[in-house]
């Protein structure tokens, strides 16, 4: 199986009460091994999904080379990892630019 990182380009919704916002494009889509990482990186306001088709939790992290098994950010290099369950889409993130999305599977 594979996780699905997809780099995209907001836009916001006419009408919509708040801060909604809707995919305006999808720059790029990426489909990872677990372990390793985006071969693209951020742009400048893109936000990142990833999507989870692995049969286990995996971990997620982001940073100039991430490492999603780090229990604790050492920021520009990686973010601390978070979790993404089996079958599950992770919270959007919003992330500077220049920044690449790695996963690891959780034991």
């Amino acid at each position: 199986m594979t996780v699905t990182v997809s780099f995209v380009i907001p836009s916001p919704i006419a009408g919509v009460a708040g801060s909604g916002v809707g995919i305006n494009r999808v720059r790029v889509q990426e489909r990872l091994t677990v372990g390793n990482s985006t071969a693209g990186a951020t742009l400048f306001g893109d936000v990142v999904i990833v999507g989870n088709s692995e049969a286990g939790m995996i971990a997620v992290a982001y940073g100039t080379t991430p490492d999603a098994a780090a229990t604790t950010e050492n920021l520009p290099t990686t973010s601390a990892g978070f979790p993404i369950g089996p079958g599950q889409i992770g919270v959007p993130l919003q992330i500077p630019a220049g920044n690449k999305i790695n996963a690891k599977a959780i034991p």
